[in-house]
């Protein structure tokens, strides 16, 4: 049989290992938190870009050759808007002095 002395040491050990337990579970359970709140946040997205990305092909399928055209006049514009934007800018940075021959 065991001596007293025995046993207590026994308790000791078990009661140190079960605060050792007890303290690895809080920090998994707090893992496990974090984990599920990422999870939850990554799933919402990617609903959304399920829903943007349907109702994107929704509109492909359903566009007529006038919204078509429409389109590429309207990117044509943009761009002539900017060709114009960056001749402007040019310009301002060439200098001319009072006879207007640009100043080198």
């Amino acid at each position: 049989m065991s001596t007293l002395k025995e046993v207590q040491e026994q308790l000791s050990k078990c009661k140190d290992n079960l605060r050792t337990a007890r303290k690895s579970n809080k920090e998994k359970d707090a893992q496990i938190k974090e984990l599920k709140s990422m999870n939850t946040f990554l799933v919402d997205r990617v609903e959304q870009f399920v829903d943007k990305n349907s109702d994107l092909r929704y509109k492909i399928r359903t566009i007529t050759v006038d919204e078509v055209l429409a389109m590429r006049k309207e990117q044509h514009a943009t761009k002539t808007e900017q060709t114009l934007t960056e001749q402007l800018e040019k310009q301002s940075e060439v200098k001319l002095n009072g006879s207007g021959i640009s100043q080198a």
